[in-house]
């Protein structure tokens, strides 16, 4: 287990923010920033249990965002828009979204954005438009892929163990390579 002191950081800057200890949340933040090189404002709604890997590395967000349970973030994404700060227009991320090294996450002009639950964004995505539940997006800019099934949400590392089967490769000695975690949707 390691320390996650960006997320620490963070939940004690957006708790002191909301006491009205404005000036003192700042100062965190900016701690937060020589620490770690993250830009995580005071002013965003987090929920419980969002995990930014990589110690946080990179990660620039707009104060309008608000992050539901359970996400998993990685190191050089931006979360932006182009709207005022404490307006009505929000980049909305729902519950157990994972969002990919450099990934863009950038909403219109003066317009929301909203990503839904059980969403995956690839690594290097550039997502400009509401994402619906349980997409896969990834490309220049973000294109749905295919949507996720309710197995594959139930096991949140994405690992169908239940529909694996044995199969035997061969490699340029002739030995037999065998390997117990191909999944049964694998080309032969």
């Amino acid at each position: 287990m390691r320390i996650r002191s960006p997320e620490w950081l963070w939940s004690a800057s957006r708790s002191l923010h909301s006491r009205g200890f404005v000036r003192i949340a700042w100062l965190v933040k900016v701690f937060n920033f020589l620490c770690h090189r993250t830009l995580l404002p005071a002013e965003a709604i987090v929920g419980a249990r969002v995990l930014l890997e990589h110690y946080a590395f990179g990660i620039v967000m707009h104060p309008n965002v608000t992050i539901g349970d359970d996400c998993q973030i990685y190191h050089h994404v931006t979360i932006a828009g182009s709207m005022n700060i404490n307006s009505a227009e929000r980049v909305c991320i729902g519950n157990r979204v994972s969002i990919g090294t450099h990934t863009v996450i950038i909403a219109p002009p003066h317009l929301g954005l909203s990503i839904g639950d059980d969403v995956v964004i690839g690594a290097g995505a550039v997502v400009t438009g509401d994402v619906p539940d349980r997409a896969v997006v990834v490309g220049v800019p973000a294109k749905i892929i295919r949507f996720r099934s309710d197995e594959e949400i139930q096991d949140p590392y994405g690992w169908s163990l239940t529909h694996t089967r044995r199969r035997t490769v061969k490699d340029d000695s002739s030995k037999a390579i065998h390997d117990p975690l191909i999944s049964k949707n694998s080309p032969e």
